[in-house]
């Protein structure tokens, strides 16, 4: 009687080859992590750019003044930008939603970023009924909790009220502020 072989592959194979993979993946894995936060990042930061031209949007086409602001209670205004951002709408120009003001969109980035407001020493931002600033140009930089400037971002408000992103012009990893510099991550 005569014995068929049988392909396959062996024990030693099997380890081998795993083990190769492994560690092809374990290579891989920091990089695909650094991706997947840069995009993380890069998604809050068009999701404020969103925020803000909804905001002039609403401002034009309502022929009203809008405010933009962290608030705790959808209700005042406050300082700390970490906490939820609201978007409504302020005729009054008090920076507190009143009942009949319209609250046009929330927006909670704090779990996931530290976020630093830079608008001329106000805690808000406003487009007039013209869909000009009512305050002077700014910027906002989300940075991560942990603090990497690797994936900071900047959202930059331009005197007309023209949105746009920071950009990585040396192409070193790290964005650049409107001077040139690097965004930092660090408290001052």
């Amino acid at each position: 009687m005569q014995r068929k072989s049988v392909a396959g592959t062996t024990l030693p194979e099997l380890v081998t080859v795993l083990t190769l993979v492994g560690m092809l993946v374990s290579l891989a894995a920091p990089n695909l992590q650094s991706m997947i936060e840069r995009s993380r990042s890069q998604a809050s930061a068009q999701e404020l750019v969103g925020l803000l031209a909804l905001a002039r949007n609403h401002a034009v086409h309502h022929h009203t003044r809008v405010t933009l602001c962290p608030s705790d209670d959808e209700q005042h205004c406050g300082t700390d930008w970490s906490q939820p951002l609201i978007l409504f709408a302020d005729p009054d120009n008090n920076r507190i939603r009143d009942p009949s003001e319209t609250l046009y969109r929330t927006l909670d980035l704090g779990a996931q970023h530290r976020i630093t407001a830079s608008l001329a020493g106000k805690p808000y931002f406003q487009y007039q009924s013209t869909g000009l600033p009512g305050s002077p140009k700014g910027n906002l930089v989300l940075c991560p909790h942990h603090g990497d400037a690797r994936f900071a971002q900047q959202v930059v408000i331009n005197f007309l009220g023209r949105v746009r992103l920071a950009t990585d012009r040396d192409k070193d990893g790290y964005l650049k502020d409107s001077s040139g510099k690097p965004l930092s991550c660090t408290s001052t």
